[in-house]
């Protein structure tokens, strides 16, 4: 193979590695909702998921959501009739979906309660991609915490079922010198995968919700109906006559 052929086979490998890595990532569409408007629902092309924002999911505390108080919200007639709460699980594949990579998670504080899920990245395509799914499923201003949109910084979190008790995933972000960023040079993110055990949490009300919808079931395709014909076969029985010529 000459020096030309092989330059350009290895061009095209690259090219196709490229397009092979984008394509693992989500195309992240919004939606319409016959009750909440235009564009109120993300939906992951990747898990099949429809993403309700999180402003609109409301400031109902856990237990109202679930029904504790006797009215459950997603049950038919309530307020979120056909979602349910995503797991933690879902909400930390929506982030991979969306481009956001899981190195980029954290899991919590040290020892002493400080702090240790400041992540900071010069890589614009990890800021890009939080930022995108921000603007796209929402900031969250609750009544439970302080806006966290001045300054550059930029939260959205809510909360989720967790089999160890309540999920509660952060999404934040800022811009150089603003923000949580304080006199950082670069961007950061935060990508708080928490969960909370206080039984407290259940009942406090000004939190916003991860909520999805499941894909609706694909339709089984019906094969046509084809009647089948039995083979038409006859059987003759063979017909003999005697030569009165021939007979003893």
């Amino acid at each position: 193979m000459s020096l030309k052929n092989r330059i350009v086979m290895v061009a095209l490998g690259v090219v196709l590695a490229s397009m092979a890595g984008r394509s693992a990532l989500a195309e992240l569409q919004p939606k319409n909702d016959s009750t909440f408007g235009a564009d109120a629902i993300v939906y992951d092309t990747v898990s099949g998921l429809s993403w309700l924002k999180l402003p609109l999911s409301g400031t109902k505390s856990y237990n109202d959501m679930i029904g504790a108080d006797g009215s459950n919200e997603f049950a038919p007639g309530g307020a979120f009739a056909g979602f349910r709460y995503a797991t933690l699980e879902e909400v930390k594949q929506l982030w991979i979906n969306a481009g956001i990579p899981e190195s980029a998670f954290f899991y919590g504080f040290d020892e002493q309660g400080h702090n240790i899920g400041t992540y900071q990245t010069n890589d614009s395509a990890v800021v890009t991609a939080v930022r995108n799914l921000q603007t796209m499923i929402g900031y969250t201003l609750t009544q439970a915490r302080p806006p966290h949109m001045n300054a550059g910084g930029w939260r959205t979190q809510g909360l989720t079922q967790a089999p160890e008790g309540i999920g509660f995933p952060k999404l934040g972000s800022c811009t150089v010198g603003t923000g949580f960023c304080g006199g950082s040079s670069a961007p950061l993110i935060r990508a708080h995968v928490d969960v909370q055990t206080s039984a407290s949490l259940k009942d406090i009300r000004g939190y916003h919700h991860w909520l999805v919808r499941d894909a609706a079931p694909q339709p089984k395709l019906r094969r046509p109906d084809i009647p089948v014909r039995k083979p038409d076969i006859r059987i003759q029985k063979p017909q003999f006559s005697i030569d009165p010529r021939h007979e003893p």
